[in-house]
């Protein structure tokens, strides 16, 4: 399966696995209770370095990469695009075989916030934006391989949905010879989604725009191949149907995310339960906010536990180890079909002024 998301999990410009959707912790207000007031800082002169990925977002040598990033803390850069400290500002990633830029972001506390700018490979731009604590916010551009625009749709200044779908509004679409379909959020949207930075794959869904709401029926297809078929009034998702192997599986929501089993009440009662701050990191009066980033598979395992923005090594192995303690998650579900998940967990360990050192 292969997700028609319009592109929204590209806010932190993670190189999504296939089947994976983000759920990003700025989005999800109610975990602010379950950052642990525990912790202190550890600064770290060091040299400028690069850092390489590959086309998934794994770290690899030169050899085998499709991006880096230039970082003066490379062994706490697990994700490109993402801050390294709290005092980065600006974060650039850039195309391992060209040094052309492939994306450009403002970060604030850990969080992409700002304008940001993203790049094909072959230099042309792909998409600019607002975000706000690594969420889209306000109108986004985008654009065809070409470099002619493809849409400008609209995020909502507040949170109104915990959905990534279709949570924005499509308020202009135009086909790759620029003949618009949409204006004004009215017309008929035969939408495209590029893979891969290029046009080498493609999929699309097609439906009626009504003041940039979805109306009535819109189909997916992959491989040209009908997927699914959504019911939409005024925006309003009512109703689906997934067509897998001559089989059709019905559902009443789109997505829905990972979640603990009992909550996130119980999520916190385990990690408050299950945290011991480290005596390194306790003498030394370290502290900070650990993001842990980890993947619930299809049968809710939690699997491939890394930090992606740490503050030392004590803290940041005592939050892997809490979350590999993890019991089974409820899975993330897409179109009434188990989803791989990716999730970012913001652990935070401070100390009380009066005991720091």
């Amino acid at each position: 399966m292969k997700m028609l998301t319009g592109r929204a999990t590209e806010a932190l410009l993670y190189l999504e696995l296939s089947n994976a959707f983000t759920v990003n912790p700025a989005k999800m207000k109610s975990l602010s209770h379950l950052i642990l007031v525990l912790t202190t800082t550890v600064a770290h002169a060091q040299t400028s370095q690069k850092v390489f990925f590959n086309r998934e977002g794994k770290k690899c040598d030169q050899q085998g990469a499709y991006v880096y990033q230039i970082t003066q803390n490379p062994e706490a850069l697990k994700t490109p695009g993402f801050p390294t400290n709290d005092r980065d500002t600006l974060v650039t990633v850039y195309f391992a075989g060209s040094n052309k830029v492939c994306k450009v972001s403002a970060c604030v506390d850990g969080y992409h916030h700002g304008p940001y700018t993203q790049y094909y490979e072959n230099g042309k731009l792909k998409e600019a934006g607002f975000s706000e604590k690594s969420f889209f916010k306000g109108k986004v551009m985008r654009y065809y391989p070409n470099g002619s625009l493809q849409e400008m749709v609209e995020y909502p200044a507040d949170e109104v949905s915990r959905y990534t779908i279709n949570s924005f509004l499509i308020l202009d679409y135009r086909d790759s010879l620029g003949v618009q379909m949409v204006k004004n959020g009215n017309g008929i949207c035969h939408r495209y989604f590029f893979t891969n930075g290029d046009s080498s794959h493609v999929e699309r869904e097609d439906g009626l725009l009504k003041d940039g709401l979805r109306e009535q029926e819109w189909k997916g297809y992959e491989d040209d191949s009908l997927y699914y078929k959504d019911k939409f009034s005024h925006g309003k998702f009512m109703e689906g149907v997934r067509y897998d192997k001559g089989k059709e599986i019905r559902y009443d929501e789109i997505e829905h995310q990972p979640e603990y089993h009992g909550g996130l009440e119980a999520l916190s009662r385990f990690i408050s339960k299950t945290l011991r701050y480290p005596k390194e990191a306790r003498l030394y009066g370290v502290d900070g906010k650990v993001f842990v980033q980890f993947v619930v598979l299809k049968n809710g395992t939690v699997t491939n536990v890394e930090v992606i923005k740490g503050v030392s090594p004590s803290l940041n192995d005592e939050a892997v180890r809490v979350v590999n303690l993890m019991p089974n998650w409820e899975p993330g579900m897409q179109r009434g079909k188990p989803v791989k998940a990716r999730f970012v967990l913001p652990i935070r360990f401070k100390l009380d002024v009066g005991r720091q050192r």
